[in-house]
């Protein structure tokens, strides 16, 4: 279980189908058509982006950050859980599962 205290640990989130994304080199940039803005996302980011298809667990998530970066799992745990918040506050993901 997830020791992230958040209630994003328990949602599966999907990236949201109106905004456009490209991946540019190692980076990835999300296109928000309504402002006009582009968001480049970090390496670990733009990894995280790549998997939200709307079938990942938090957990899911978190191991696949651990393998590809070699990092502990508390550290990938705050850091997933602190981009996918951040995500929902942007309105850049979409709720696929609540408990």
């Amino acid at each position: 279980m997830p020791k992230v205290a958040t209630p994003i640990a328990s949602l599966v989130l999907a990236r949201h189908r109106l905004f456009e994304w490209s991946q540019v080199g190692e980076e990835v940039v999300i296109l928000n058509p309504g402002m006009g803005e582009l968001l480049r996302l970090s390496s670990v980011a733009g990894f995280l982006w790549k998997e939200l298809d709307g079938r990942q667990s938090f957990c899911s998530l978190v191991q696949k950050v651990c393998r590809q970066f070699d990092v502990d799992s508390a550290a990938a745990e705050k850091d997933t859980g602190d981009f996918l918040q951040h995500l929902m506050e942007w309105d850049l993901v979409e709720v696929i599962h609540e408990p």
